[in-house]
């Protein structure tokens, strides 16, 4: 199993990064590209200057990212707005059969609710098909 450093060196291999205002915050779905963790609630857009394709890290990888250089400068663009786009897109690609694997983390962790046996729509029915979900209800009781 590839240690921290180890996948923060793969992850910034042959990458040019550019750092976008303002981070994302407190989104359940989000999860960092270099290490792949689920655990911060902050995470920072980075556009890699070649590919032009977003990658969002939390903190504590944008700080040795930057010690190692892998993040040249910051820009101007809206994390939230890049943050949506690349979900549309990864999740396109997905739904492809590419299966992107990016930062290292496996096409799973992208935050995109994957087909299943049950999404498809009955023969002879018109109507989208639906995907299986689990809503959590919060009141002054309880969830």
């Amino acid at each position: 199993m590839p240690t921290y450093e180890q996948k923060l060196a793969e992850f910034a291999q042959g990458k040019r990064l550019l750092r976008l205002a303002r981070p994302i915050r407190d989104r359940a779905d989000a999860f960092c590209d270099a290490c792949g963790s689920t655990q911060p609630r902050t995470l920072y857009a980075l556009e890699d200057l070649d590919s032009e394709r977003h990658y969002f890290v939390g903190d504590t990888c944008l700080k040795e990212l930057a010690k190692r250089g892998a993040v040249l400068r910051y820009g101007r663009h809206s994390a939230r707005v890049a943050f949506e786009n690349e979900m549309k897109l990864r999740a396109q690609e997905f739904e492809a059969g590419q299966g992107t694997n990016v930062g290292g983390c496996p096409p799973s962790n992208l935050g995109e609710q994957k087909p299943s046996v049950t999404s498809q729509p009955s023969p002879g029915n018109d109507t989208e098909p639906l995907f299986p979900a689990i809503l959590v209800i919060q009141t002054a009781e309880g969830y």
